[in-house]
């Protein structure tokens, strides 16, 4: 079974490739499924309802292999494999289950094939082999060459991915065992290489491999009398999933229970902002709302009272020239504090990839004192999601279970973006604070430039102390510390010194 830093190395990955090859793609939801569900190693589909990629991971995928040692590595390529499918792959299952029905093409024949296709565009397109003899021996080296079958052939071609030292040990093997023998293995070396090479007619889709799909049940016809499927482990089974009616009840597995529906409060939200943010009890048994309960007081206490804008005769950095040139005494322009106020607190929330995890765990916390704050009105708190594509304000107050499915799978941070929808609220706020890694990879965010709007920040961040440089570049306050405890520590003292500095 794999442990959560081995699944951390997958997300971490996928974080990686989110900033890179998959920037503009749509969004992805990554699900971890116990020992007894499907797929056995991981499988990937489109959910055309909700507009994202779907990648399904078995938590034991390495309890399967046939050589189960690094099994982060084992995980690291299931993943991008699938990855490989929600690239290429054809995404209408309808369309392709209607012709594999016409032409009497078993799934499990036509998986075979896009495997292979996938894999090839892979290594031609990045230059990365997925190395799956690491973890798996092609089924010549165990069994008699003439009992396997021809399907098993195929799987173990792909399997050595072109190693020539591997494919030249499958020719010798056999040549030595019979002309028949040789002639079939030749027959389904043909077979494969019209199902990888660049040049083919095959590989330009999922649907052009249809026609090779039949040439090869013409040639081959057991499978469809027999239903041969890969052994048990082996990552190109069903790994490209179609819905039920598509692949004659193999359908992808539910999570367990009955999903639960998005509150009513959140409706306001876009599909996109749903699919980025809303994933049921995905933080279940990670968040801990004890934590929060006990620092709601401490940091009210440091929060300044309720600001009012003013006119002064104290010099300030804000000058009035309407009323300069009325020949006003009091030309500056100021904000105070008004006894018994209640202030106005924004949070920024990064619900961007890199953002998943244990510092995603952290902010969770501080949404929750945000909300009890607000709800016992010692604060008027307003809270933004952002996630590169767009933006989501949250309601306040809201149920706490609601952090239960609060995700965060954005493909980049878009905080600029989201200051610019968001302005006319955020210039009212008397404190603004930005939960973030500060690894910014869209548009940059122009302190200067919303300083000038007399908006300040408060960069902050759950994890390692190197981030509070990035912090620095972006925020007019950084704050990084390892633990949430600490963090709210750190940033309630930080306050205190500017309320007292600015005599409030």
């Amino acid at each position: 079974m794999l442990t959560e830093r081995q699944k951390w190395w997958v997300l971490r990955r996928h974080t990686v490739l989110r900033s890179a090859a998959l920037a503009f793609a749509d969004p992805y939801r990554i699900q971890w499924v116990d020992r007894d569900s499907q797929p056995a190693t991981g499988g990937w589909r489109f959910n055309e309802k909700e507009g994202h990629n779907e990648i399904l991971l078995n938590e034991c995928l390495d309890e399967l292999a046939e050589h189960p040692v690094r099994t982060s590595g084992l995980a690291l390529e299931t993943y991008l494999h699938e990855v490989a499918h929600s690239m290429w792959s054809e995404r209408d299952f309808h369309a392709l289950g209607e012709q594999l029905k016409q032409q009497q093409i078993p799934f499990v024949i036509q998986n075979l094939f896009e495997d292979a296709r996938i894999e090839a565009r892979w290594r031609r397109e990045f230059g990365h082999r997925f190395r799956w003899l690491r973890w798996n021996r092609p089924s010549w080296e165990t069994e008699f060459l003439v009992t396997i079958s021809p399907e098993a052939i195929f799987l173990g071609l792909i399997t050595i991915e072109n190693q020539q030292n591997a494919l030249r040990h499958l020719l010798k093997i056999s040549e030595t065992s019979g002309p028949e023998n040789h002639a079939r293995t030749l027959k389904i070396l043909h077979y494969f290489r019209l199902a990888t090479r660049k040049d083919s007619p095959y590989t330009r889709s999922t649907l052009d491999l249809v026609p090779l799909c039949r040439r090869w049940l013409d040639e081959f016809p057991h499978p469809a009398e027999h239903g041969w499927r890969p052994a048990p482990g082996n990552i190109h089974g069903d790994d490209y999933i179609p819905p039920a009616e598509v692949s004659g009840g193999n359908s992808a597995p539910q999570p367990r229970g009955e999903p639960k529906p998005i509150p009513e409060n959140l409706n306001h939200w876009d599909e996109r902002a749903r699919a980025v943010l809303w994933r049921p009890d995905c933080n279940r048994g990670q968040f801990r709302p004890d934590l929060g309960l006990r620092f709601e007081a401490r940091l009210a206490k440091a929060l300044p009272d309720g600001v009012t804008k003013c006119k002064t005769l104290t010099a300030t950095k804000r000058l009035s020239l309407r009323d300069h040139v009325r020949g006003s005494a009091r030309v500056y322009r100021a904000k105070r504090a008004v006894p018994e106020g209640v202030p106005n607190v924004a949070l920024v929330v990064d619900c961007s990839g890199s953002m998943w995890h244990e510092p995603h765990v952290a902010g969770l916390t501080l949404l929750q004192i945000f909300n009890h704050l607000h709800r016992s009105r010692k604060i008027f708190g307003q809270v933004h999601l952002t996630f590169g594509t767009g933006s989501a304000s949250l309601p306040l107050p809201f149920d706490d279970d609601l952090l239960f499915s609060l995700d965060c799978d954005g493909p980049c941070e878009g905080i600029e973006a989201c200051f610019e929808t968001n302005r006319a609220e955020l210039r009212e706020a008397d404190v603004i604070c930005v939960y973030t890694d500060g690894n910014i990879l869209d548009t940059p965010f122009d302190r200067k430039k919303w300083r000038r709007q007399g908006i300040e920040t408060y960069g902050l961040y759950v994890g390692q102390s190197s981030k509070v440089e990035a912090l620095k570049s972006w925020f007019d306050y950084a704050i990084v510390r390892p633990t949430i405890e600490q963090l709210i520590i750190a940033w309630t003292q930080l306050l205190q010194r500017h309320r007292a500095g600015a005599g409030g």
